[in-house]
């Protein structure tokens, strides 16, 4: 689309944030892709002063404006500038580039926001269905066009704690009229993600149930920075909780005593491709509504898998 001031197509790129909870304020850059452009700086005579006007160049222009083999980072201030023959105004202009953001725009760099199928040759048509049918090497297996598919690899994350990933587009603003680039908000789109296996993998490997923290020590100040930290007003109580991972997206959990009393039921029923499919959380509250004891637990989660049995402790 248009942006509104300027009239013009003017996108720039895409950024991915990462924070730990929701609000905005704590939401932290990641990685950065943009189009390599660059502004051009021209020298106002009657001003006396270098000025940017016009939007940035992207590199395929300049080449185009000045010879394959030009390279605006040899020209980068005033005085390295390149010398060019005005016919309108017959007469020499000097210009100056900078870069404009970060141009990082190497598709192939696998450290950064990177094409999956980098050889992928541009859509044959942008119909899936059409494509499907004429040209359906050009599909992902989700149906997908393979020359947008892109990636990037979040790396060191704790598989105990959630974080919310945000991908925000961005413009190049409008450099002539000092209007610094419009982005997105990393609150619009963000998704709660866990850095543990999805379901699908879960079921396709048949993996095993595990429990955290295990042991559970009421005394081990897991709301530093682990469990409602979020909700610092409330008592400690209402913040407790133990985690299953490496859950099927469907199956029931339950929570028995030592002695084989039921303690809790929990209905754990997610779509496959939910990022918290193969997750969930017990509030450490019994079926009857009561905080539970320290002791010595046995769970079983139970799916057209099978079921599985396993144990945890709770040291109070």
């Amino acid at each position: 689309s248009l942006d509104q001031f300027s009239q013009r197509a003017d996108f720039e790129g895409y950024r991915i944030y990462i924070s730990i909870s929701e609000r905005d304020e704590d939401f932290v850059l990641v990685t950065s892709h943009d189009i390599e452009n660059y502004d051009r700086w021209e020298y106002h005579h009657g001003f006396f002063r270098w000025e940017l006007r016009g939007q940035p160049y992207d590199i395929r222009t300049l080449k185009a404006m000045y010879g394959e083999n030009f390279n605006p980072l040899e020209y980068f201030d005033h005085d390295h500038i390149i010398t060019v023959y005005n016919e309108t105004l017959g007469d020499y202009e000097g210009f100056y580039f900078t870069r404009h953001d970060w141009n990082q725009s190497d598709y192939r760099d696998t450290t950064g926001i990177h094409k999956v199928y980098p050889d992928q040759p541009y859509p044959s048509t942008f119909d899936l269905d059409s494509a499907a049918m004429f040209y359906p090497d050009e599909l992902t297996e989700e149906g997908e066009l393979k020359y947008f598919e892109y990636r990037y690899v979040l790396r060191d994350l704790l598989i105990s704690m959630p974080y919310y990933i945000s991908v925000t587009t961005f413009d190049h603003g409008y450099p002539e009229r000092q209007l610094s680039p419009q982005e997105t908000s990393p609150t619009t789109n963000a998704i709660k993600e866990l850095a543990q296996n999805s379901a699908t993998i879960v079921e396709d490997n048949i993996l095993d149930v595990y429990v955290y923290p295990n042991p559970y020590r009421v005394d081990a100040n897991y709301d530093e920075r682990f469990e409602g930290w979020e909700y610092p007003d409330r008592p400690k109580e209402y913040n407790r909780a133990l985690n299953f991972g490496n859950l099927p997206h469907k199956c029931t959990i339950r929570i028995f005593s030592l002695d084989g009393d039921l303690i809790r039921e929990i209905h754990h029923d997610k779509d496959p491709g939910d990022p918290m499919s193969s997750y969930e959380k017990w509030d450490m509250i019994s079926r009857n509504t009561q905080y539970v004891v320290g002791g010595i637990y046995y769970y079983s989660v139970e799916s057209r898998f099978g079921t599985q049995v396993g144990k945890f402790v709770i040291i109070r």
